[in-house]
């Protein structure tokens, strides 16, 4: 595991009954997201044993070399597009708990 990426990290799941069209729409973003540069990996994870409270179902973590990757990102021209096919779509089928930005602390192995 790579312990020198930046990380957005999302929370977020299908709002009820909407799980196929959640999946759908997040696999058509991400697929838009990857024309942009810096963005290296992005990983998604089912929940499959929750532990203590509810939360999220689905936990996305977009991976970046550096931070300023992650801002010019953020900055790119063409991010306009994308930000608007996100607010006019993803409020049918998604529930976001929570989003951030996270760096390197320390990776620990056995």
């Amino acid at each position: 595991m790579r312990i020198d990426k930046y990380m957005e990290v999302v929370g977020s799941g299908p709002k009820p009954g909407k799980e196929k069209e959640y999946n759908e729409w997040y696999h058509k973003h991400i697929s838009d997201l990857f024309a942009f540069g810096g963005l290296k990996r992005v990983s998604r994870s089912k929940i499959y044993k929750p532990l203590g409270t509810p939360g999220p179902m689905y936990l996305t973590i977009y991976e970046f070399d550096a931070p300023e990757d992650l801002v010019a990102f953020y900055d790119h021209p063409l991010m306009a597009d994308a930000k608007t096919h996100y607010e006019q779509e993803a409020p049918k089928c998604l529930d976001l708990y929570w989003a951030g930005f996270y760096e390197p602390v320390e990776t620990l192995e056995k």
